[in-house]
């Protein structure tokens, strides 16, 4: 699978999923900090009146200096899942009863415990930390996005397969009746359509030294290589190359029908000279070139260079090859059409990250051709 041209075609849909993941875990953080705020400020309220129930509950024990009674109450209440260490202390602030390991973490809460003579000491009371709670929160957080973006997906999914579905033209009430003329075909959405024109070097030559049958079996592998490789593009040829291949790409956006059709003429240039017997020095020859199907016609002359392709110069910044492409400016070629001359921009190569995937394709092509 080519990643990069399936991000590209799926740069809308990418862009939504990037989009309400962002959304999500912003709403998803607030709401876990203000989960997590809610729930120490309970726990907090809850070792609050556990701390005074205990220091009610010490202060006869702490007024007759009962340290093994306070070491009872400090292990029962470390063993409550909510504790994690409790420390009773006098008035002098002398430990007389811990349970439960040192703490250096945030305040303890404290309660001083009183007798019918006044105070006689206090409780220090460490929360334990409730981790279990909040990474189940966090789990169900996760699924919950995670359900949103398959929705997501699968939602434009069953738009596919509807639009795809209802696409065909649909039944005319009238198409039963013998003089009912048939309709045409709905017409699909605005594409734009970009040709490459790939031409046998001396083809008028050929013509007048070949019949036709010997000429189509002549150039009949590259026919073959030719096909394999609009078809990998996803182009549609139009005639055969005996009579100069014409193809065409279509795509919603120029420059993306254009890096196909340059991709797909780069890929069979490179394969053709691979192509046929290694001692056959009369192997035909190509030359391509590349242009919006709308623009002026421009032919290839006889003496443009073999094995490059071409595009008018006029038409570079409306396909906007610049950013894969490469040029060779001192080999342009000046044409007279019928609007003027237009001068032909020979592409040097792709550049370095799709000139790699082009040679593997091209390699591949060739070794299976043959």
């Amino acid at each position: 699978m080519d990643w990069r041209s399936w991000s590209r075609r799926e740069k809308a849909l990418l862009r939504d999923l990037a989009l309400m993941l962002a959304v999500m875990l912003v709403v998803g953080v607030y709401c876990l900090e203000r989960l997590d705020t809610r729930m120490q400020v309970q726990q907090r309220q809850h070792l609050q009146a556990l701390a005074a129930y205990l220091a009610e509950d010490g202060a006869e024990y702490l007024s007759a200096g009962n340290h093994v009674s306070l070491g009872v109450i400090a292990r029962k209440a470390v063993e409550l899942d909510t504790v994690a260490t409790l420390v009773v202390r006098d008035m002098q602030g002398r430990v007389l009863a811990r349970s439960g390991p040192e703490q250096s973490g945030p305040a303890p809460v404290q309660q001083a415990a009183a007798s019918g003579q006044g105070p006689v000491g206090r409780v220090d009371v460490w929360p334990a930390a409730d981790t279990a709670a909040r990474e189940g929160v966090e789990a169900g957080f996760v699924l919950v996005v995670l359900l949103l973006l398959a929705l997501r997906v699968l939602g434009e999914i069953m738009r596919r397969q509807l639009g795809a579905e209802g696409s065909g033209p649909e039944p005319s009430e009238e198409s039963d009746e013998p003089d009912a003329s048939p309709r045409p075909e709905s017409a699909p959405s605005p594409r734009v359509r970009v040709g490459l024109r790939v031409e046998p070097d001396r083809l008028a030559s050929l013509h007048e030294r070949y019949t036709r049958s010997a000429l189509k079996a002549r150039l009949a592998e590259h026919e073959s290589l030719l096909d394999r490789v609009v078809t990998l593009y996803g182009g549609v040829r139009e005639t055969p190359l005996d009579e100069g291949a014409r193809v065409l790409f279509s795509d919603e956006r120029a420059s993306e029908a254009a890096f196909q059709a340059l991709c797909a003429a780069q890929v069979f240039l490179r394969a053709a000279r691979r192509v046929g017997s290694a001692d056959d020095k009369r192997a035909p020859a190509f030359r391509v070139l590349l242009s919006a199907d709308n623009a002026t016609r421009v032919g290839i002359p006889e003496h443009a260079n073999t094995g490059v392709v071409y595009v008018p110069a006029q038409e570079l910044d409306g396909l906007e090859l610049d950013q894969c492409a490469l040029y060779r400016h001192e080999d342009c070629l000046d044409v007279n059409t019928e609007t003027g001359v237009v001068s032909l921009q020979p592409v040097a190569q792709l550049v370095q990250r799709y000139q790699h995937l082009v040679a593997t394709q091209a390699d591949r092509l060739a070794a299976g051709h043959a």
